[in-house]
């Protein structure tokens, strides 16, 4: 992607389980979402606003503003329609198939990805629990690393 060099560098960032979605800088955050947005097109029946605020009962768009018709139980169709995302940092990376950056419902799946400086002011990296899911996340304190393993969360 087409991402500005220094788009992450001294804004710091937060690997928390206590977060929900996955919140990026604005630099970030839009070629990411136009980028999963090109390569769903013609794939997925993308909802309008409309339709996803009906579907909620009421506004949501602060929340759920890009959301598509896909059976969220099929994680092969998943994985065939949605790309696999990776988030590299120094030291570590994170790979986020679709299940890892989507909110699943039935037959509704929406982007769980956030611009950050929308949602808590500045441009700060937040990796929350969905971006988690099916990980184990090693935090080594001493050496300032951290680290991630696929885990199925069902077997363990």
């Amino acid at each position: 992607l087409s991402i500005p060099a220094g788009t992450f560098s001294g804004t710091g960032g937060i690997i928390d389980s206590g977060s929900t979605a996955l919140t990026l800088p604005e630099a970030a955050y839009t070629p990411l979402r136009e980028a999963v947005i090109q390569s769903v097109d013609g794939k997925a029946q993308r909802l309008s606003q409309e339709e996803i605020n009906q579907l909620a009962g009421g506004d949501v768009s602060s929340v759920l503003n890009l959301c598509y018709n896909v059976s969220a139980s099929d994680t092969t169709t998943l994985q065939s329609v949605f790309p696999t995302l990776a988030i590299v940092m120094d030291g570590a990376n994170l790979d986020l198939p679709p299940q890892n950056y989507l909110w699943l419902f039935d037959n509704l799946v929406c982007f769980c990805v956030y611009d950050s400086n929308s949602v808590v002011g500045q441009p700060i990296t937040i990796i929350g629990d969905v971006a988690m899911r099916n990980k184990l996340v090693v935090y080594d304190r001493g050496a300032r690393k951290i680290g991630f393993q696929a885990l199925s969360c069902r077997n363990a």
